[in-house]
């Protein structure tokens, strides 16, 4: 696009932004097919065009500081450049809200930030990476561009980097989004197909900013009535569970059993389709070798806040945290080591328990119970084991959980399940058929196999 512009100025021919577009477009794709299914080319294409469609309007805000000499020049020139970056950088966001939608689910509200802090860097960087590829198409040298641009490149990326980290990102995921975005979309699509004259230009981006202050008064209008409300999840596969916490936008995963890369994930995707744009919390409940290469990758790819893990009871636990310890300072997670029996706050007035780990001798993986207290309900998951181990270890079984969750993960039940009889019980969850069938029957309970997924309301 760019050569073409600067290819008609050169030869004194007219030109046009949005054919110049195109035609680069068109070239990209007659020579790779496929790149029209490939999320780069989507988002380069609608970026510049947003750019291409609502230039108008920047140029019309730019020229009301216009550049003089003294003070009010250097003031006007700074004013111009920081209102020309967001301009920019709206537009853009404004047509890639399609993809932010229906793709990501998520927006980062500091990307007019980062713009603004790279946009003194992107010129020189495009002055000396054109010519370079221009270079290298015809087979010559460019090592004395590539050097420098190589330079600013990694400079730009440092700085992203840094912005990156105290990354504020709000969740496209809620429910009302349809409602709001796609009279947005086809408003804006009318309105830049008419040609409107010059003082009503301004109409073009109405729908943004009409767009912009409806989802936000919903946004804060929903949390404010689900402000009591707390949604748990427990996810199973039959052997590795995991209790998934969500609250107004905050979200906590506590993986019950290893903490695999692919069981992670899977929890992290529940918490999206909830609205999570972020992992508040990841709570480990005890230490397996493969964890910290695990966390590693996960947060790699998404944004973890905080780590809990618990108060290491053996060599083996101590190695395994010191990796985690190396995996959060590199990622910059902020980490709790916690002690168990110990009430860790979540959401303002939950809070979470883990108990002490029982073993014996048939089994390497211990048994242990997690409670969760949110308002007047307990919800408590248990490995399947836990009673039998602790009547043999001789270790209290008292509660005041509404919900009991007979876990996957862990030892298995030797013979019957012990149902503990406890006032307020009122419904227990079997993460497989087996469990449920080695239960003893209590009068008054509700029995529940568990799918892969099951959700509860808290308030």
């Amino acid at each position: 696009m760019l050569a073409i512009l600067r290819g008609s100025w050169l030869t004194g021919g007219d030109n046009d932004t949005l054919t110049s577009l195109l035609l680069g477009g068109a070239l990209i794709v007659s020579v790779t097919p496929s790149a029209v299914f490939e999320l780069s080319f989507q988002m380069t294409m609608l970026a510049t065009f947003g750019i291409v469609a609502f230039g108008v309007l920047q140029t019309r805000l730019t020229h009301r500081f216009p550049r003089q000499k003294g003070m009010r020049g250097v003031s006007n020139r700074v004013i111009g450049f920081v209102l020309s970056s967001l301009c920019v950088t709206l537009s853009a966001t404004l047509l890639l809200l399609p993809i932010q939608w229906l793709v990501f689910g998520e927006l980062s509200l500091i990307t007019p930030l980062a713009n603004l802090s790279v946009a003194l860097l992107a010129a020189p960087l495009l002055a000396l990476g054109l010519p370079m590829l221009l270079l290298v198409m015809v087979g010559l040298p460019c090592t004395a561009l590539a050097v420098p641009a190589g330079g600013i490149a990694r400079l730009m990326l440092r700085l992203d980097h840094a912005l990156a980290e105290g990354n504020v990102v709000i969740s496209l995921r809620q429910d009302f989004a349809a409602y709001v975005f796609i009279p947005l979309f086809v408003a804006t699509a009318i309105l830049l197909c008419v040609r409107l004259k010059r003082h009503l230009q301004p109409l073009v981006a109405a729908p943004a900013v009409l767009g912009v202050l409806v989802f936000t008064v919903l946004l804060f209008s929903f949390r404010a009535a689900n402000a009591d409300e707390l949604q748990v999840i427990y996810r199973t596969t039959g052997s590795n569970d995991a209790l998934l916490l969500y609250q107004n936008g905050e979200s906590v995963i506590c993986d019950l059993s290893a903490g695999s890369l692919a069981q992670l994930d899977a929890d992290y995707a529940l918490l999206k389709d909830l609205g999570a744009a972020q992992a508040d919390v990841l709570l480990l409940t005890h230490y397996h070798s493969s964890q910290a290469a695990a966390v590693a990758k996960f947060s790699y790819s998404n944004l973890l806040r905080r780590l809990w893990v618990p108060a290491p009871e053996s060599e083996q636990d101590t190695a395994c945290l010191t990796e985690l310890l190396a995996v959060a300072l590199e990622r910059e997670i902020a980490v709790t080591v916690y002690d168990r029996g110990e009430a860790l706050h979540v959401f303002a007035t939950g809070s979470i328990t883990v108990s002490q780990l029982l073993y014996e001798t048939r089994s390497v993986e211990p048994a242990y119970w997690l409670e969760l207290a949110f308002g007047n309900e307990v919800v408590r998951y248990q490995s399947a084991a836990y009673g039998e181990y602790a009547q043999a270890l001789d270790v209290p079984m008292v509660s005041d959980a509404t919900y009991l969750i007979f876990g996957g993960h862990g030892p298995n039940p030797h013979a019957t399940v012990h149902v503990p009889v406890w006032e307020g019980l009122r419904e227990v969850w079997f993460s497989n058929e087996k469990s449920i069938e080695q239960a003893e029957p209590v009068e008054g309970l509700r029995y529940v196999i568990c799918p892969k997924e099951r959700a509860l309301l808290l308030e």
